[in-house]
């Protein structure tokens, strides 16, 4: 199968989305429930699923990946990230994506499209644990396997 596109980057980047619990030190916010995380994503597998069989880009083939999440120094690992994105457009210009994060605490799930292989802007949909009912945003940058994003807690329910 051939070499997947650089927006496929953009599913770990999803898998992005924290909110931790034990390093209150590299939030901040402004209220209560408002809260901002700055943080990077080193993917660790990528997985390309060919679901025609084609060898070549179609509608509906997947990509897996998997990635361990860190401060933005990259010395602490603080989480796991892991996404999932299909293909929905022949020419390979738009991406439906879900991810979940693994964290102290709980999990945080998310969904956005990725129609940009180098930047994105996703929703934070909720999570489970201490992160039930949160809502907001991720924003990231793609460079190879990191992910440089942050984090934006709107609310939480």
């Amino acid at each position: 199968m051939r070499r997947m596109p650089a927006i496929w980057k953009v599913a770990a980047a999803l898998g992005a989305i924290l909110v931790l619990g034990g390093t209150a030190s590299v939030w901040a916010g402004d209220g209560p429930h408002a809260k901002s995380l700055h943080l990077m994503i080193k993917v660790t597998s990528t997985t390309p699923v060919d679901v025609d069989g084609s060898g070549g880009a179609s509608i509906g083939d997947t990509l897996v990946e998997v990635g361990d999440l860190y401060t933005p120094d990259g010395k602490t690992k603080v989480g796991d990230s892991y996404a999932v994105c299909t293909q929905v457009t022949a020419d390979q210009s738009i991406f439906d994506c879900q991810g979940s994060d693994l964290l102290p605490g709980g999990e945080i799930r998310e969904a956005g499209r990725a129609v940009d292989p180098a930047a994105f802007t996703w929703a934070i949909l909720g999570g489970t644990g201490k992160y039930a009912g949160v809502g907001g945003t991720v924003s990231g940058t793609i460079a190879g396997d990191t992910i440089d994003y942050t984090i934006s807690i709107t609310h939480q329910r």
